[in-house]
């Protein structure tokens, strides 16, 4: 073989390697390209799931906690309400017995028909005014502990 024949030889396949190694060397930056973009697109698709499914778990959790408020200050107000009347019928009473133990401790003097009216009647007054006083009061603390939803 020639020296040319030999030196043609090395220069061609010193340039196939040259060529070869550019290639390998532009496929793994390609291959790495394409891997880091598909890695990006589904890290973006991962995210926009979780954040998906966070948003649809958060709006019936939150609807959850909204019915099982709902049902907790109703029954919180029915028993409220219970205790409003119980505490109205306790009082009332209450202030019927002092009346009656008043009205008995009055002194046995012959009283006329006409004085006994009067003294019945202020005595129904003040009956009532204390009545109303009551009501009063609990209609002002059932506004105040309805308002408070």
């Amino acid at each position: 073989m020639g020296k040319k024949k030999r030196s043609f030889y090395i220069l061609l396949i010193s340039v196939a390697l040259f060529t070869g190694g550019l290639t390998i060397t532009a496929a793994d930056s390609s291959i790495s390209g394409v891997l880091t973009t598909w890695f990006n697109n589904k890290t973006d698709e991962s995210i926009e799931e979780i954040d998906r499914a966070i948003q649809e778990e958060q709006a019936e959790q939150t609807e959850r906690l909204k019915a099982a408020l709902v049902e907790k200050v109703t029954e919180v107000e029915i028993e409220l309400q219970e205790l409003i009347e119980e505490e109205k019928e306790k009082q009332v009473d209450m202030l019927r017995k002092y009346a009656d133990e008043k009205l008995q401790q009055l002194p046995n003097l012959e009283i006329g028909t006409e004085d006994k009216a009067v003294l019945e009647k202020e005595l129904e007054r003040i009956y009532q005014a204390a009545i109303k006083e009551m009501e009063e009061v609990t209609i002002e603390y059932s506004s105040e502990a309805g308002g408070e939803e």
